[in-house]
């Protein structure tokens, strides 16, 4: 269960009871498809049935896509030490050799994300594999399944063409969206994980609106003291992570020109994201004394905090605090202090904590975060689930490919 631990200013009733309200529309919507993603029984089942399947014929998962096809499933592949998921995202000259290297391509399962059917990156990376592990005698089509959300894009005429397997993805659930569809799911399940587990923790989040709301509430407040970043600090071992899939859902939901009217849009804030108490010792000097135009929220983990072992007969003698003590009581130790450091040089911070990033707490988290963006683009009267910005980019990346 995640709650607030500290509240250093509180959220009025006018602002929580409007931030509920607009939480509601977005939930009680079909638009966005996400909410409903719990109750989905038959997507649930897919997800188990093809992860299973893959897992009994291959030792490794590589899987193709960007963007919210792929950073979902990079989140549950660090929650897992053993990970047998390899990502194949970005289009350089050593992406193919990266990724491959240390696999039998025989005993690799190849799957290829893309909802649109059309992300020249992943279609590149997929033809450029292809020819790659042909040179093993392997047939990439044999040994692929596709995730996109129709039939009749390019994707999915290759998949219908070669006879490989297909998921088809619901197009009202965007790719940034999605994790707690088939795209994570699918992988969550070949890297041991149960699905299940996510499914129960995206549900109990939907039941957390007060919660949502509060968090919704912080985050409006700071935008009206002019707090334009939005620093999100993990102290928790997979936060680098959630912070590259947190980035992307609040950047391409909330950075919008125009509102539904096609007026101006209001201003939001950019997303950043730490590693505690690793950064501590990198962006630190930057929040604590930097310009006061941030929100610090930091998002706390009970299991993280835990830990059996304890430090009995201290070597160092900076370390006899620690005598009796375990690695997670520094951790805590260093969370609050470096929060009411902050607080003191007057920044603005707030606090979430979990009992752990189990699939169960990472299955809310996930949920949780997708209300609180969701229900911020209904607040500022914006679409969240749309990324014009991004289409512009794709369309001049084709056009200058294609001059001779």
């Amino acid at each position: 269960m995640i709650r607030s631990t500290l509240t250093r200013v509180p959220v009025s009733p006018e602002l929580q009871k409007s931030c509920k309200k607009s939480l509601e529309t977005i939930l009680q919507s079909g638009a966005s498809g996400f909410p409903q993603l719990p109750e989905e029984s038959a997507q649930w089942e897919e997800a188990q049935r093809v992860g299973k399947s893959l897992r009994s014929r291959f030792d490794h998962l590589v899987i193709l896509g960007i963007g919210g096809s792929s950073l979902g499933s990079q989140v549950i592949a660090a929650m897992n030490p053993g990970t047998r998921l390899r990502f194949l995202e970005n289009v350089d000259a050593m992406a193919i050799e990266r990724v491959m290297h240390g696999l039998d391509p025989k005993k690799t399962g190849f799957l290829i994300v893309s909802k649109s059917g059309g992300t020249i990156e992943t279609l590149a990376g997929l033809d450029y594999l292809r020819e790659f592990v042909a040179g093993a005698g392997v047939d990439l089509k044999k040994q692929s399944h596709v995730m996109t959300e129709s039939k009749d894009n390019v994707l999915g005429k290759w998949s219908s063409q070669f006879s490989v397997p297909m998921t088809l993805l619901s197009p009202q659930v965007g790719g940034r969206y999605s994790v707690l569809s088939a795209v994570g799911m699918i992988p969550a399940v070949f890297d041991g994980h149960d699905a299940m587990a996510f499914r129960k923790g995206a549900a109990r989040a939907l039941e957390q609106k007060d919660l949502a709301a509060e968090l919704m509430g912080q985050v409006r407040m700071s935008w009206d003291r002019s707090e334009w970043i939005t620093f999100f600090w993990f102290y928790e071992p997979v936060g680098r992570v959630i912070g590259s899939w947190l980035a992307q859902l609040w950047g391409e939901s909330l950075g919008k020109k125009v509102d539904r009217q096609g007026k101006p849009a209001p201003r939001s804030s950019t997303p950043m994201a730490g590693l505690g108490p690793v950064d501590q010792h990198s962006l630190l000097q930057a929040l604590a004394e930097g310009h006061p135009d941030k929100l610090i929220i930091f998002v706390r983990s009970g299991a993280a905090e835990g830990g059996k072992q304890t430090l009995q007969n201290p070597e160092f003698a900076d370390c006899s605090l620690l005598k009796g003590r375990s690695l997670g009581q520094l951790l805590r130790a260093e969370a609050i202090a470096t929060e009411e450091a902050l607080h003191q040089a007057s920044v603005s911070t707030f606090s979430l904590m979990t009992e752990g990033f189990d699939a169960e707490g990472m299955g809310e988290f996930m949920m949780l975060l997708q209300m609180v963006v969701a229900g911020l683009g209904e607040t500022m009267g914006i679409n969240p689930f749309d990324q014009p910005g991004v289409e512009l980019g794709k369309r001049l990346a084709r056009e200058f490919l294609a001059k001779p």
